[in-house]
């Protein structure tokens, strides 16, 4: 009987399991318009990337998540649906990363993802998967004045 009853939680669970995992990417020349942190500026101090944020009163960045493949580092804006305008700066802390030379270059935004739920037949065939889409971080060369 006990075994019944937690059918329907499985059923859920499984329900709700989505893959991310990419294909490859394909790249864009720049950020979509409605794309949460479009305006910024951003820059290196030492292994620490520095995005400057022009906030959206609504869609408020409230942290930057980042992922390092191959060599690659992408990143990701969450937003809250809270918080005013203005202007935060975000500090992702790379020393711990293991990068090669030149990283600073490689560095881009994820704009678009596809996300496979379970019984999609792409969440379990790899080779029916959509690459995703990034665009390059534009670096200034050094902390803008006023920043």
């Amino acid at each position: 009987m006990k075994r019944l009853a937690l059918m329907p939680l499985l059923a859920v669970a499984l329900a709700s399991c989505v893959s991310s995992t990419t294909v490859g990417f394909v790249d864009r020349d720049c950020l979509p318009l409605r794309f949460v942190g479009y305006s910024y500026r951003a820059w290196i101090e030492g292994r620490t990337l520095v995005i400057e944020v022009d906030q959206i009163p609504g869609l408020h960045v409230s942290f930057i998540e980042y992922w390092v493949i191959d060599g690659d580092i992408y990143l990701s804006p969450r937003r809250a649906s809270s918080g005013g305008p203005g202007r935060d700066l975000v500090r992702i802390d790379l020393s711990s990363e293991n990068l090669s030379s030149g990283w600073e270059d490689r560095i881009y935004w994820l704009t678009h993802e596809a996300l496979y739920p379970i019984g999609n037949r792409a969440f379990w065939r790899r080779d029916e998967r959509e690459p995703a889409e990034r665009v390059r971080v534009r670096l200034l060369p050094a902390r803008p004045e006023g920043s």
